[in-house]
């Protein structure tokens, strides 16, 4: 009788053992899930800010070429053979420079997106390697302490303990199940 205690026991202690260990894994993922979820949103929130900052430049820009246009006109009347040459000369020059401003933003906006989206990628590639790893460790670990268990539940199943028996092969069960490994009625030996 002290043998079933001490197996038991043993089967208790490396149950709890590996609830611990995966417990702090899953912890630890969790914390890590947590803190990247929190980067991400401060990354969002950042790049609002700058596309409010892009959109308030743009509208000084456009209340200063307009004030421009403004001057240009009443220069205009003034020097009307001068200002046609100069204005048409300060079109494309004003132009050219908008132009080559709006590019250098635009491929630094570009290249920060396409990191970021790049790294979201790698960080959600990870996370699924890290749950993939996760779920066959439970599922192997379940289905060998379930097989154990209801093994030797078998062998020591007796008119008289039946009850007991039955009892145990349930907490078994639950303590699969509470690992999420998914306990099938018949499983092939």
């Amino acid at each position: 009788m002290a043998y079933v205690v001490f197996a038991l026991l043993g089967m208790c202690g490396g149950g709890f053992s590996v609830f611990m260990a995966l417990e702090e894994k899953r912890r630890h993922f969790k914390a890590q899930q947590q803190q990247h979820e929190v980067q991400v949103k401060e990354s969002q929130d950042q790049l609002e800010l700058k596309v409010e900052e892009l959109d308030l430049k743009t509208e000084e820009l456009d209340k200063l070429h307009q004030s421009l246009e403004t001057w240009r006109d009443e220069l205009s009347k003034n020097r009307l053979a001068l200002v046609s040459t100069q204005s048409s000369f300060d079109n494309k020059a004003i132009a050219y420079a908008d132009l080559q401003t709006e590019n250098t933003i635009l491929k630094r906006d570009l290249r920060n997106v396409a990191l970021h989206v790049r790294k979201l990628e790698l960080d959600h590639e990870v996370r699924r390697q890290t749950q993939q790893t996760l779920d066959t460790r439970i599922n192997d670990l379940g289905s060998r302490y379930l097989k154990d268990n209801v093994k030797w539940i078998s062998k020591s199943l007796t008119q008289n303990n039946f009850v007991r028996c039955k009892k145990r092969l349930q907490d078994v069960i639950e303590r699969c199940r509470a690992v999420d490994f998914d306990v099938k009625l018949r499983q092939n030996p």
